[in-house]
C-alpha cells in the first residue's frame, strides 16, 4: 500500500470519527474564539497525530484498547488549561483537576447492561467516582441529572443542563411541499440499528404499507450489521417506489426532512436530546418518539409529537393515528418547528460559552505531591507470567492462549446452537464458562449472541479460580463478567441455563465431582470439551478423556462428539482428537429436552 493511499485511508477515519462527534465540531470554534487551541486524544494502535477542519487530533497507542486510555492519557500528557472529557466516565481511575465532563445520555439502560447485578452495581459507582472527580458534568438531558439526583443526591450540583442543539438555518419547513400529492412519507433518519429502534420499525412496515396504499417509508442511515443490510434489500425489493434506502453526508441530510411528513424516533435505549428529534422538528415533520431518555425532554405528548412506549404496537397506533388525521400531523409539525427555535445552535454555543468562561476564571488547583501519592501506584500491568513461568508472558498469552481458547469455543458451537433451537427468543439464556482461562472463548460466544441475531441472546459469565487473566479479561473482553471464585463455594441456588466446562477436566485426577456440580448449576445443559484418547499424557493432563471413561459417568450423556480441531495438536501421539459432550442440567434430568 503506498504512501498516498494509506494517508487517504487515515483521513477517511478521521473525517468518520469526526463527523460522528458533532458535538465536537461544534464545540470547537466556541473554545477557539476564547483564544485556545484545542486538541483531541483517542485510543489507537500506535501513536499518531493528524488534522482535520484546524483540529489536531492524537493517537494514543493502547493497543486498540479503549479501556487503556485512561491511562495512556493521564501518564502521557501534560496538564492543559483545561480537560474536556468527551464521555465523562473517562474521568476514572485517574482524572485531570477542574476539568469537565460530558454526558450524552443513560447508555446503562440496555437490558443487558444490568445482569449481573453485581457487574451493574460495580459500573454505576464507576460512573459516580468519575462524576466525583470533575469540577462540572455537562448533561444534554435531564434524565441523567434526575438518575444522579436519586442515586447519590450530593453530586446532583455539579451537573449542568445544556441540551443538544439544531442548526435551524440548515434545518427549516420547507416552503414548498416535495412529497407526491396525497402521498404520507414516514422518514426513519438513523442508522439501521436494534437500539435505536430499526427493528421496531420493521415489524410494523408490512402491515402498515398493506392497509394505506399512499404510505411510504424512507430510511436514511447505514446498516450496523449484514443483518439489518439484508432485510433493507428485502424492503426495497419487496415494495419497490414505497420503500427507500439511502445513505446521504451531513450536508444533505435537510433534503431527507424535507421529503417527509412524519419522523419516527423509535429508539429503545441509550438515547440523550437526540439530534435527529430535533432536525426533524425544526424541519417541520411531525414527530413520533419514544419515552426513553432524553426524548421527553424534546417532546411534550400531544403538542408538538406523540411520546409513545417502545412497542411495536405503540408505533403502530401512533402512526395509524397521524395517517388518518392529517390536520392533528400538520398541527403537531407546526408547534415542532416553534419548539425548536429554544434549541437553535446559537443559544447552544452561548451556554457553552458562558459555562466554559465562568469555568475558566476559575483558581486552578494543581494536586500536590501529597495528592498524587495519595492516588496509590499506577496501574498493575494487565498480564504478569506467573512466579517461575516467565514464558507464559504478554506475548504467548495474546499470539497463543487467546486464539487456542477462542477455537476451543468454536469447537462447541455447533453443539450449543443444537441445544438452543426452539429456545424463545424473548428470553436471555445465561451462560457460565467455568475455568475461563483468558476468557477469550466465552468473550467470543457472548459477542456472537449479544443479541437476538443468530436466534439467541446469551448473557455469558467467566469464572476462573485463578485471577491471572481477569485484568486483561476486564479490559479486552467487555462482553463477559469475568468473576474469580471456585463454583463450589457458591450458594446453592445459584445456577445458569448452560454451563460450558473447556479443556478442564483432563488436568483433574478424579473429574467426577466437577462434572457433577456442574450438571447440578445447569439448569438445562453442561456441555464439557476436552482432548479424546490421549495416549502419552501431556504435562499437566491427569487423566485421559475416554469413550469409556464418559459412559462410566454417573450422569449419563446426552449426546457425544469426536472431532479434530485447529486448537488441539499432541506433540506425540499419531492422532489428535478433541470430545465434545453434553450432560442434562437438573432442570431436565436424562430427558434433554430443548427450548424452556
Amino acid at each position: 500500500m503506498g504512501e498516498g493511499e494509506v494517508r487517504e485511508r487515515l483521513e477517511r477515519a478521521l473525517r468518520r470519527l469526526l463527523e460522528a462527534e458533532r458535538y465536537l465540531l461544534e464545540l470547537a470554534p466556541i473554545i477557539r474564539s476564547m483564544g485556545y487551541d484545542i486538541r483531541v486524544y483517542q485510543s489507537a494502535r500506535g501513536d499518531w497525530t493528524r488534522s482535520y477542519d484546524g483540529i489536531e487530533v492524537a493517537g494514543l497507542d493502547t493497543g486498540g484498547v479503549d479501556g487503556r486510555l485512561n491511562e495512556a492519557f493521564h501518564t502521557r500528557v501534560g496538564s492543559e488549561a483545561l480537560t474536556l472529557y468527551h464521555a465523562f466516565y473517562l474521568a476514572v481511575p485517574l482524572c485531570v483537576p477542574g476539568s469537565i465532563g460530558i454526558s450524552h445520555g443513560v447508555n446503562w439502560d440496555k437490558p443487558e447492561f444490568q445482569y449481573p447485578r453485581e457487574g451493574f452495581l460495580a459500573a454505576v459507582e464507576q460512573f459516580l467516582n468519575a462524576i466525583s472527580n470533575l469540577a462540572c458534568v455537562v448533561s444534554v438531558d435531564t434524565n441523567t441529572i434526575n438518575w444522579v439526583r436519586a442515586t447519590q443526591s450530593d453530586l446532583a450540583g455539579r451537573l449542568v443542563y445544556i441540551p443538544n442543539f439544531v442548526d435551524t438555518e440548515k434545518f427549516r419547513p420547507s416552503e414548498t411541499r416535495r412529497t407526491p400529492t396525497g402521498s404520507v412519507t414516514v422518514l426513519y433518519p438513523r442508522r439501521l440499528y436494534a437500539p435505536r429502534g430499526f427493528w421496531t420499525v420493521a415489524d410494523v412496515l408490512p402491515d402498515l404499507l398493506a392497509e394505506y396504499p399512499h404510505l411510504m417509508f424512507h430510511f436514511v442511515g447505514p446498516a450496523n450489521s449484514p443483518r439489518e443490510e439484508a432485510a433493507m434489500r428485502a424492503f426495497t425489493e419487496a415494495y419497490p417506489g414505497r420503500v427507500r434506502w439511502t445513505v446521504l453526508p451531513l450536508e444533505r441530510m435537510p433534503e431527507a426532512y424535507q421529503g417527509a411528513d412524519i419522523t419516527v424516533i423509535p429508539t429503545l435505549y441509550a438515547e440523550g436530546t437526540s439530534l435527529s428529534c430535533l432536525e426533524a422538528l425544526a424541519s417541520g415533520n411531525a414527530v413520533i418518539a419514544t419515552n426513553v431518555g432524553g426524548l421527553p425532554n424534546l417532546i411534550q405528548d400531544g403538542y408538538n409529537g406523540l411520546l409513545i412506549d417502545p412497542t411495536p404496537q405503540a408505533l403502530r397506533g401512533a402512526l395509524d393515528r397521524l395517517i388518518r388525521e392529517p390536520d392533528l400531523c400538520r398541527e403537531l409539525a407546526r408547534r415542532g418547528a416553534e419548539v425548536a427555535q429554544h434549541y437553535r445552535l446559537d443559544l447552544w454555543k452561548e451556554r457553552w460559552r458562558v459555562l466554559l468562561e465562568e469555568h475558566l476564571s476559575r483558581p486552578r488547583v494543581i494536586a500536590s505531591a501529597e495528592a498524587l501519592e495519595a492516588l496509590g501506584p499506577p496501574p498493575a500491568p494487565l498480564h504478569t507470567p506467573l512466579p517461575g513461568l516467565p514464558q507464559f508472558d504478554l506475548a504467548w498469552l495474546e499470539g497463543c492462549a487467546v486464539p487456542q481458547s477462542m477455537q476451543f469455543m468454536i469447537d462447541c458451537l455447533p453443539t450449543i446452537r443444537e441445544l438452543i433451537q426452539g429456545w424463545p427468543r424473548d428470553r436471555v439464556l445465561e451462560v457460565l464458562d467455568v475455568r475461563t482461562g483468558s476468557g477469550a472463548g466465552a468473550n467470543l460466544l457472548a459477542t456472537l449472541h449479544r443479541s437476538v441475531f443468530f436466534g439467541v441472546q446469551m448473557k455469558v459469565d467467566a469464572m476462573d479460580i485463578s485471577s491471572a487473566y481477569k485484568a486483561y479479561a476486564d479490559v479486552h473482553f467487555p462482553d463477559i463478567t469475568y468473576a474469580v471464585g471456585n463454583l463450589f463455594d457458591l450458594h446453592p441456588d445459584r445456577t445458569w441455563d448452560l454451563i460450558i466446562c473447556s479443556h478442564v477436566i483432563e488436568h483433574l485426577n478424579d473429574p467426577a465431582p466437577l462434572i457433577s456440580e456442574i450438571s447440578q448449576r445447569a439448569r438445562h445443559w453442561a456441555v464439557f470439551c476436552a482432548p479424546f484418547e490421549e495416549k502419552n499424557l501431556l504435562e499437566g493432563h491427569s487423566i485421559s478423556i475416554t469413550a469409556k471413561m464418559i459412559a462410566g459417568l454417573r450422569i449419563q450423556p446426552l449426546s457425544m462428539k469426536v472431532m479434530t480441531s485447529p486448537g488441539w495438536k499432541h506433540p506425540v501421539d499419531e492422532q489428535s482428537e478433541v470430545v465434545v459432550f453434553v450432560v442434562g442440567g437438573r432442570g431436565l434430568g436424562q430427558e434433554g429436552a430443548a427450548g424452556g
